[in-house]
């Protein structure tokens, strides 16, 4: 076993959104080379590895794609960290996945390898996978190989993405007290959003920070225009606490004053369960730190359709998407320990 190298080897397979065909051939013919005997079914999302069986199993879960490669990107590799695009975010995760697919065939494990998590949600492979694994699968646990540090991030942020349309009076620029600039309109909206503080919510104990975010910009039609409107793109996060409408309501209640409100995509949160007896058996196994997912991700999926779900994986997740993005190679091995950990009480 060694999950370095096999961490290598995935990195340097760019699979960039869309770009995702050869990683999963990869993984495929690995598993394969390296002795897996089950089943191993591809589909327009991306694999299902393991057995169709009624009996319930732990479903292992990794998304193959990565977001572009920085021009800027560092790679300073050395005996202790693995550098480049996907090191944490997430093929050191992946890597566990597929040897913990291969040293536990004995046991009711379904990996689950998909496309899209990076893009636009209605290309997510798990948009087709799921209902697919929901049939074929009675799963009593996912685990979601996020970078998370080796802790156990439970549940995690809803997200909206919207567009708010601010409007002014075009003008020629030679004479702008005849017209009213709405680019100078987006100063009050960015000094009040810059002010704003990330607002704590407990849910089941665990801190998790919602915030409202400008993340594009545009408006303008020439130089010699004055611009008669703006549209900025808002990031809204909200906590587990709040259903989709509420969040809708609380950000058009924020923003509506400012000018048109267009909500364009939602993801809904996942409540982290820490109750739930499942969630905690993993936790007394693995021994991890319990914290909030201060991000979304496909825990989601499975939270909200009734299935105990943790985010478990190798790397620091305030390096994902960096240039200088690395996972410390020990960190890859100690998760591998903890989830073998885990198959091993479950026995």
């Amino acid at each position: 076993m060694n999950l370095d190298n096999l961490t290598r080897d995935l990195i340097a397979i760019d699979s960039v959104t869309g770009n995702e065909d050869e990683v999963l051939k990869f993984i495929e013919n690995y598993l394969r080379i390296e002795g897996y005997t089950h089943s191993i079914k591809s589909h327009n999302g991306g694999l299902i590895v393991g057995g169709d069986t009624k009996d319930s199993v732990v479903a292992l879960v990794g998304h193959v794609d990565t977001v572009p490669k920085s021009k800027y990107q560092e790679n300073l590799e050395n005996s202790k960290a693995i550098y480049g695009r996907g090191a944490v975010d997430m093929k050191s995760g992946l890597s566990v996945i597929i040897q913990t697919l291969l040293d536990f065939q004995d046991h009711d494990i379904v990996g689950i390898f998909y496309k899209g998590e990076e893009g636009a949600k209605e290309k997510n492979g798990l948009e087709t996978l799921f209902p697919e694994i929901t049939r074929k699968f009675k799963i009593s646990l996912g685990i979601i190989f996020e970078p998370t540090d080796n802790e156990v991030q439970l549940g995690c942020l809803g997200v909206i993405n919207a567009e708010l349309k601010l409007e002014g009076i075009e003008a020629h620029s030679a004479r702008p007290w005849l017209g009213e600039n709405a680019i100078y309109k987006t100063i009050p909206l960015l000094e009040n959003l810059k002010k704003l503080s990330p607002e704590s919510i407990l849910v089941d104990e665990l801190d998790y920070k919602e915030v409202v975010s400008v993340t594009t910009i545009y408006g303008g039609i020439a130089k010699n225009v004055i611009p008669g409107e703006v549209v900025c793109g808002i990031n809204y996060r909200f906590a587990p606490d709040k259903t989709p409408k509420d969040a809708v309501a609380k950000i058009t209640n924020l923003l509506s004053d400012y000018g048109e409100l267009t909500i364009q995509d939602i993801a809904e949160s996942a409540h982290p369960n820490k109750r739930n007896s499942t969630v905690q058996n993993f936790i007394k196994a693995t021994d991890a730190i319990i914290q909030p997912k201060q991000a979304w991700t496909d825990i989601a999926r499975f939270t909200n359709s009734g299935i105990p779900a943790v985010n478990f994986g190798p790397g620091s997740p305030n390096l994902a998407h960096k240039k200088n993005e690395h996972v410390i190679t020990s960190d890859i091995n100690k998760c591998y320990v903890s989830i073998k950990r885990f198959f091993l009480e479950k026995t």
